[in-house]
């Protein structure tokens, strides 16, 4: 027994010296040498990578908010540049490109302040498009009498940044803008059906209610509505449309312009509303609350950069869905302007003043009404229905009953151009009887300028046309038939004061770089 183990021993010596070969520990020593060597490199190169990569991030990160700053600079312009317009008491006082009403400011901000320029141009007519001077110390009133709109271009600059914003309106100078400035006011819902056609010339079609545009009907300016839009069929609206309540567009409604819903998430969950994949925008949307798109390949569609024709060069133009903007200010809301009879008023402005007494009495004044010497004005109590009549001099008609032109008669002018009030007015029947309307089924020709106003009612069916002119409704107008509505300046006597500054009726806004 004591001789078996003592061979053991020898033989366990042996395995333990072959383990420890020093040639062999070298060789384990510098793999390990080499991963570690590797590693280090691997883990240097990532850490330069990520250096890298940290560094696009920041630079990008910058860029994008000095682009952002200098967009929003962009916008800050345009924005001073319609308040100046509207404020301006005079002609004199309109905002220029150069001068002491030059338009240019700065913002504060980081890492630097951000600079805004504006250039403006001002026109007589856009179609065709008829520029007027204004690039001295100030305009006089002859340079710019006659202005019917403006062009803004603004350019934003933040450090190495630029954006570029245009916006076009229409405008009335405070030289010719009176307390009816609208083309179309309703105190209440507005509703085109069928193929009515509104052409709102240079201002504004403002709403305090729903608009209602359905067919083909079309609205030629820029809509402001204390309500909801709702737009279907082929419904055209060449302006701008902004809404306190939701914007809904359907079928193949068309906007010319920008989309703007004020309404706030808490009483509207959708500001606005596009179903459907025929639907035409040509302008950023706008909203307090939420923007819905019905159809994917529509938003993708109408997110694409477009080719517009801006002053005679194609130029290209970014549309925007901007949701959820808090800061969105809701529209100065405007009251319903009252309207009375003032005999004087109409003397003082040259007319024969006339008060049929009795309905037979109103009936022979306008049978012999073509016939007149002079411009004349009629109050009555009476209902009046106007026979075909052509026209030797202006005409206006005051009933608290209610006024109406049948489908078959016209109403035209022997020579020249006059005007014709119809006027229900505000002192009337203030619970809007169906009997205190203004109804027009006839046609009013081109030679005609139309002033409609009544605190109640207004309906226009049939064929009727009125070429120019305006509408002032208190309660409701449905229009169901043929009209061409247009612009005209004048103010009936009895209205009130005249405002002094500029009206806006914006047309577009948009980004082109």
């Amino acid at each position: 027994m004591m001789r078996s183990l003592h061979r053991l021993v020898p033989a366990q010596r042996t395995e333990h010296t072959t383990n420890g070969d020093p040639g062999r520990a070298a060789e384990e020593g510098m793999a390990f040498l080499i991963v570690v060597v590797v590693i280090s490199l691997v883990m240097a190169v990532l850490a330069a990578t990520l250096f890298r990569v940290a560094l696009d991030n920041v630079s990008t990160s910058s860029r994008m908010v000095q682009q952002n700053q200098a967009l929003q600079a962009a916008e800050a312009g345009i924005d001073l540049a319609y308040r100046k317009i509207q404020s301006a008491t005079s002609l004199a006082a309109m905002p220029c490109t150069t001068g002491t009403h030059a338009i240019a400011g700065t913002l504060g901000g980081a890492p630097a302040r951000s600079t805004f320029t504006v250039t403006l141009t001002y026109y007589s007519t856009l179609t065709p498009l008829t520029s007027l001077s204004c690039t001295g110390a100030s305009p006089t009133n002859s340079s710019l009498k006659g202005a019917t709109a403006v062009r803004l271009t603004s350019l934003g600059r933040d450090v190495a940044q630029t954006a570029k914003v245009q916006s076009e309106a229409n405008i009335s100078t405070p030289d010719k803008t009176g307390v009816f400035h609208e083309s179309v006011f309703v105190n209440g819902s507005l509703s085109l059906q069928g193929g009515g056609s509104f052409v709102g010339g240079n201002n504004n079609v403002y709403l305090n209610g729903t608009l209602t545009c359905r067919g083909s009907s079309s609205v030629d300016g820029s809509v402001v509505v204390f309500g909801n839009v709702k737009t279907s069929g082929g419904c055209s609206i060449a302006g701008e449309v902004e809404a306190t309540k939701t914007i809904t567009l359907s079928g193949s409604a068309v906007v010319g312009g920008t989309l703007t819903s004020t309404c706030a998430p808490a009483t509207c969950s959708v500001g606005i509303s596009v179903s459907g994949t025929k639907v035409s925008v040509s302008g950023s949307m706008y909203a307090k609350s939420a923007i819905h798109i019905g159809s994917s390949s529509w938003k993708t569609r109408y997110l694409a950069p477009h080719t517009v024709t801006v002053g005679g060069t194609q130029v290209q133009v970014q549309y925007t869905i901007n949701s959820n903007m808090t800061s969105l200010a809701t529209p100065t809301r405007e009251t319903f302007p009252p309207l009375n009879w003032s005999a004087t008023g109409w003397k003082t402005d040259g007319y024969t003043v006339e008060t049929a007494s009795t309905c037979a009495a109103l009936k022979a004044m306008l049978s012999t009404i073509g016939s007149a010497t002079s411009s004349v004005a009629i109050y009555t109590a009476c209902a009046v229905t106007i026979p075909t009549i052509s026209l030797a001099h202006s005409l206006a008609i005051f009933s608290t009953a209610s006024i109406s032109i049948k489908q078959s008669d016209t109403i035209s002018s022997k020579t020249g151009h006059h005007t014709l009030f119809l006027v229900v007015p505000t002192t009337s029947d203030k619970t809007c009887g169906s009997n205190v309307t203004v109804t027009i089924g006839g046609q009013i020709l081109t030679t005609v300028t139309t002033f409609v106003y009544a605190p109640c009612h207004v309906k226009i069916a049939g064929t009727g046309t009125i070429k120019s002119g305006k509408i002032y409704s208190g309660q409701q107008l449905t229009v169901d038939g043929s009209i061409n509505m247009g612009s005209a300046t004048f103010t009936p006597p009895g209205a009130g004061a005249v405002r002094a500054s500029p009206v806006i009726g914006l047309i577009y806004e948009r980004e082109l770089s």
